[in-house]
């Protein structure tokens, strides 16, 4: 059997100030300067640029793994198979290799991102844990990131 919970009666702002402005959070109206959001996320990257370049390079390379695709197949549509009709399997099994080639590249490369994309968010809340002082705390997980894991 549990106690019954209660809720605290809700604290009326004191004599003279508007509801709004006794408590910022309330009016999602935080007290912060413009851009304030931008340069926290650039001083927070900056140190990580070459991980942010090879981790955009990677989800652009998968992406174009995943969009030919569907070009392979139109290509089958519009020409293998009419080629495979007049005997000649050479189209055909050229799209077919194609298709498992951008199939394995693209499950590498999604693989590839998700393992380079979580690096730069562990340095980012190992950043964030340090207090963004401008001076990065290095902690064994992340001097040791540029060699190979075993297992």
């Amino acid at each position: 059997m549990t106690a019954p919970t209660t809720t605290a009666p809700p604290q009326e702002p004191p004599a003279g100030q508007p509801r709004a402005a006794a408590d910022p959070f309330d009016s999602d109206a935080l007290p912060a300067p413009r851009g304030a959001t931008g340069a926290l996320l650039r001083s927070l990257l900056a140190p990580l640029k070459a991980r942010v370049a090879l981790t955009t390079l990677i989800l652009l390379l998968q992406q174009a793994a995943v969009q030919a695709g569907p070009l392979l197949v139109a290509y089958a549509i519009d020409h293998a198979v009419p080629a495979f009709r007049d005997r000649d399997h050479g189209p055909l099994l050229a799209v077919g290799a194609g298709y498992l080639l951008c199939a394995l590249a693209g499950g590498g490369l999604q693989y590839a991102f998700i393992t380079a994309s979580a690096r730069v968010n562990q340095d980012v809340l190992l950043d964030l844990r340090a207090g963004s002082s401008g001076t990065r705390r290095r902690s064994a997980s992340t001097s040791t990131s540029a060699t190979p894991r075993a297992g």
